[in-house]
């Protein structure tokens, strides 16, 4: 759904945009890309490289930082879900920091992997999913395995919105961050960040 807006400065809204001043609110799946591209291209590429990607950069800052986010997660969810997964438990047993060789690398990883795979299966919206997830596209994007897919009519109609200067163009999304500006940098129109009101996405 498209939602455009329009404000005015009267001192009883409070609204920091002028009279005339127009915001456009749009959703990313289904409204500016395919819901296919999200649901037959980037999930499954993340879900056929995660073993890849874990394993080669498991001692590495960003993923081990990720990994073990997502095993303070787990902790959490045992913590405040009676209804936990047997997988999400597994991997809430795990220590911090992860061990960084051996057996007990290859059974935290394990654990952490089949964890991983019952979420994507169930399309959960879960932070540190999203977060790695990112991070596995943004190699892809990078290396132009993946493109971002736009509708056709989608760069045209942002460019026309933002000649006015005064409009303001805004995502609202439950897509990572991360997973947002790789889709606008990488698009297959190239990189279409400067079209949007807030770059921090």
């Amino acid at each position: 759904v498209v939602k455009v807006a329009q404000r005015n400065t009267s001192k009883k809204t409070g609204s920091k945009l002028g009279d005339g001043k127009r915001v456009l609110l749009l959703d990313i799946e289904g409204t500016i890309t395919s819901i296919s591209f999200v649901a037959d291209e980037l999930f499954p590429y993340a879900s056929k490289e995660l073993h890849h990607h874990v394993d080669s950069l498991w001692s590495e800052p960003e993923c081990k930082e990720d990994l073990e986010f997502i095993v303070a997660e787990c902790k959490q969810i045992k913590v405040n879900d009676s209804t936990a997964s047997p997988e999400c438990l597994k991997v809430a047993k795990l220590s911090i920091p992860l061990p960084t060789g051996g057996k007990a690398k290859d059974q935290a990883m394990a654990a952490i992997e089949s964890y991983l795979q019952q979420l994507m299966r169930q399309n959960a919206k879960v932070t540190g999913l999203k977060r790695l997830q990112g991070h596995i596209w943004r190699k892809a994007y990078e290396a132009c395995k993946i493109k971002g897919h736009l509708y056709g009519d989608v760069v045209p109609c942002l460019r026309r919105f933002a000649s006015n200067k005064e409009n303001r163009i805004f995502i609202y999304s439950s897509g990572s961050v991360e997973a947002q500006k790789l889709l606008f940098t990488y698009s297959v129109e190239g990189n279409i960040t400067d079209l949007l009101s807030v770059r921090q996405l």
